[in-house]
Parts: C-alpha cells; sequence; structure tokens
C-alpha cells in the first residue's frame, strides 16, 4: 500500500457522502424538481468514485470494499471512523 489516506482526504470522503444523503433525503427538492435532484445525485456520485479511484490503494481493505460494493452508508460509518482514530 502507499502512504496511507490523509485526513483531509478522509474528511473530503466523509463530506461527499454526507452529501449524497442530504441529496437523497431532500423530499422537497424531490417534490418541485426531481431533474435537480437527479443531477445533483449523478454529480455528488461522480465525484465520489472519482475519489475512490484516487484513495484506492491508500485505505483500507474494508473501506475500499464498501466503496467498490456502493455500500456508501458503511463506507460512511467506517471514514468516520477512521477520522476519529487519526484525531485521537
Amino acid at each position: 500500500m502507499s502512504d496511507p489516506a490523509s485526513s483531509a482526504e478522509i474528511s473530503e470522503l466523509v463530506a461527499l457522502l454526507e452529501q449524497r444523503i442530504s441529496v437523497i433525503g431532500d423530499s422537497e427538492l424531490r417534490e418541485n424538481d426531481p431533474d435537480a435532484q437527479l443531477e445533483q445525485l449523478k454529480n455528488v456520485s461522480e465525484a465520489i468514485g472519482e475519489l475512490h479511484v484516487q484513495l484506492k490503494d491508500r485505505i483500507p481493505f474494508r473501506l475500499e470494499h464498501f466503496l467498490e460494493r456502493c455500500s456508501l452508508d458503511k463506507a460512511l460509518d467506517w471514514a468516520r471512523d477512521m477520522l476519529a482514530e487519526k484525531e485521537s
């Protein structure tokens, strides 16, 4: 494995995963402009995918597994735990 992902990179991943949840949960946007919601979801999903490619060889196997399999809620929990460990 190359150098492990930095706290900043993991923070970016957490922010993107949280943004994805926010977009999915935006019922007002879904009701008023579903096309815009889909576009936002597409954009954040692409950003997650691009960051995943950058981090692929630098993150723990389990986080890689969750991202690869699109288990993004689990990936978010794992990434948050990683940040908490780095901060302590």
